[in-house]
């Protein structure tokens, strides 16, 4: 995405096979690929670049050309869902598809467009519960339509990635596991596919357990054993 250099995040894109790591990967952020801090200050990926995956809480963000005047449309169907609709992130109503590719099962999120941004606003998708660790997601973009109620064209690179001549490993994963995962967790997705109206498709490892709350279990952990260990009787009155 030339919008953005990280987008859409997270991704697959920005992390290595580890064979030390608990997932078999490992997030690599090359220097100077984040996002400015404010003041212009580049952001270190040092502490990032040790996890072996994305968060299980963290918005999913992308961008879409032409989402925002459409979704700020009244006749656009389907559309975003926000926090007051979660209920129908996972229908044909949602134009957004957060999928647990192993389960093959689709996951309640909200979307909405971040305004921050007025001339290229990302959308913003945030799962309406944790993401379960070391495990496999994918973000799908179907059946968006334009201000107009016609359907936005997906990009001619989305066709060349999911192409059978394709032998890239990415096009291969989205192929042989994350479709046939949508198709069975949302079987109306198969005919989108078929008329080329699956318009965006990313996935992301989320971090293992240890990797996420290791360093804060310690400290708990250490935490009980000093209050265990401690003589209560002889020095509180």
């Amino acid at each position: 995405d030339k919008t953005e250099c990280i987008l859409p995040f997270p991704s697959f894109h920005f992390v290595v096979p580890d064979n030390s790591t608990s997932t078999g990967w490992r997030v690599h952020f090359p220097k100077d690929v984040l996002p400015a801090l404010k003041g212009r200050i580049s952001m270190d990926p040092t502490f990032l670049n040790k996890l072996d995956g994305f968060s299980t809480l963290a918005p999913l963000l992308f961008y879409f050309e032409g989402l925002k005047s459409a979704q700020e449309s009244d006749i656009n169907e389907p559309r975003l869902q926000g926090p007051e609709n979660i209920v129908l992130s996972v229908t044909p109503d949602s134009i957004t598809l957060l999928l647990d590719v192993e389960n093959k099962l689709l996951v309640h999120h909200s979307a909405e467009i971040d305004y921050l941004d007025s001339e290229d606003p990302l959308v913003l998708v945030f799962p309406a519960r944790p993401l379960r660790h070391n495990a496999h997601y994918a973000l799908i973009v179907a059946n968006a339509n334009d201000v107009n109620g016609e359907m936005i064209a997906p990009k001619k690179e989305l066709h060349v990635l999911l192409s059978e001549k394709n032998k890239d490993a990415r096009s291969i994963r989205y192929r042989s596991v994350v479709l046939p995962s949508l198709f069975e967790a949302a079987n109306w997705t198969k005919p989108l596919y078929d008329s080329k109206s699956l318009q965006l498709i990313f996935d992301f490892p989320t971090i293992s357990d240890d990797s996420q709350l290791g360093q804060i279990k310690a400290v708990r952990d250490g935490t009980i054993n000093q209050i265990k260990d401690w003589d209560w009787a002889k020095k509180v009155d």
